[in-house]
């Protein structure tokens, strides 16, 4: 036979087991003389309550105050929490959970759908299938969810495994495996993170590395480690302190990178300074590029180049852009009132008004009023009206470069 039980408010009572519901008003406290307080049916509470046992109930149901939980608390059906918060010392256990203000748990936590509208603060390992937070959720020690969303900042202290991200303002993690994530503001991992793809609307800062599929972010990203992402689509900045691998970058401002940077397009709005080798198949820079070597098919510069070596099928040095070092290529085009230093290729054309120290190549042609230092050609040379060589000669075969 169920018997229901009330504690009025500001009472204390000692309570091991309750065959029917419980109701405690505001003030209300329970003890339990086991440590243990098992409830057969529902947990009412009105106001702030206090519950000094671990908890054992089918429901429990709150409203305008705060429920405290001195140990911990097992709901197999769902805990609903209205104008009030929850605080659990001990571990929770609950297929549903709905708070309306905060959520503490001092230990492990397993819910399958959480739902908080203001603070989640998880002391213990995390684990469940939906979590919707309107504030800041915090997990302490690992987390593993299928779908996290957050209007305001998520932060992940372990190793972490979640499907699906969601967050309005700041999403912090310290490691781990994540799906398709989305992020309003800013993103900081601190260890090494795998992810399918990222969508970031300020600043994603890798402290250990990352490696995607696809980043997508509106500002900057930086990574003290090495990158390697599918694709990367950057509105600001990226700065890797060792390399960075994918295959399409394309970025509208500056890309630093302190080892190799190796991609299959890259498009870059702005400045490329790379401290060792670019590898890619095609090149276009809107600005300055700048690194030791570069090795690709094609290469289009609108601003400096400045490597040591290029080696390329086709370079377009545009209009008013310089080149300083070596070029090695098939084909290779100076535009108007462009300069560069030493070309080895199979075609060159010197456009109007451009200025080249030394050209190699088997044919060249120089258009009017530019100028060439020393051209070696072997089957033809083309001169127009105006333009200036100081020293011609051909040769029977094209002489090869200086070590690779």
């Amino acid at each position: 036979m169920s018997v229901n039980v009330v504690v009025g408010e500001g009472e204390v009572r000692e309570l091991s087991e309750v065959k029917g519901s419980l109701e405690l008003r505001d003030g209300a406290e329970v003890k339990s003389p086991t440590g243990i307080l098992v409830v057969e049916r529902d947990v009412v509470c009105e106001g702030d309550v206090v519950i000094k046992a671990s908890l054992k109930t089918r429901r429990l149901r709150a409203e305008d105050g705060e429920v405290v939980i001195e140990g911990d608390l097992e709901v197999s059906r769902y805990i609903r929490v209205k104008d009030g918060s929850l605080r659990v010392e001990g571990a929770l256990k609950a297929p549903e959970v709905d708070v309306d203000k905060r959520l503490e748990v001092g230990k492990d936590c397993i819910v399958d759908d959480l739902s908080v509208g203001g603070t989640v603060r998880i002391y213990g390992n995390y684990k469940g299938k939906e979590v919707n937070v309107g504030g800041r959720f915090y997990v302490k020690g690992t987390a593993e969810i299928e779908a996290l969303s957050v209007g305001g900042v998520a932060e992940l202290g372990d190793f972490a495994r979640v499907d699906r991200v969601s967050v309005g303002g700041t999403f912090k993690a310290t490691k781990g495996e994540f799906g398709d994530v989305s992020v309003g503001g800013s993103l900081y991992a601190y260890d090494f993170v795998a992810f399918t793809s990222i969508e970031v609307g300020g600043v994603a800062t890798f402290y250990g590395g990352c490696k995607g599929e696809s980043a997508s972010i509106g500002g900057s990203l930086r990574s003290d480690k090495s990158v390697e992402i599918g694709d990367i689509d950057v509105g600001g900045t990226i700065d890797v302190k060792e390399n960075l691998k994918c295959k399409n970058l394309d970025v509208g401002g500056t890309v630093i990178v302190g080892g190799n940077l190796e991609a299959e397009i890259i498009e870059v709005g702005g400045t490329i300074r790379v401290s060792e080798t670019i590898k890619a198949r095609s090149i276009d820079i809107g600005g300055t590029i700048e690194a030791r070597r570069i090795e690709c098919e094609e290469i289009e510069v609108g601003g400096l180049l400045d490597v040591e070596k290029l080696k390329a099928e086709k370079v377009v040095l545009g209009k008013e852009s310089e080149a300083r070092g070596e070029i090695v290529a098939e084909e290779v085009e100076v535009g108007e009132k462009a300069k560069a230093d030493i070309i080895y290729a199979d075609y060159v054309i010197v456009c109007e008004k451009a200025r080249v120290k030394k050209i190699i190549a088997r044919e060249v042609v120089v258009e009017r009023k530019a100028r060439v230092g020393l051209v070696k050609y072997v089957s033809r040379l083309e001169v127009e009206e105006g333009a200036i060589i100081r020293e011609q000669e051909q040769i029977s075969e094209l002489e090869k470069p200086g070590s690779d």
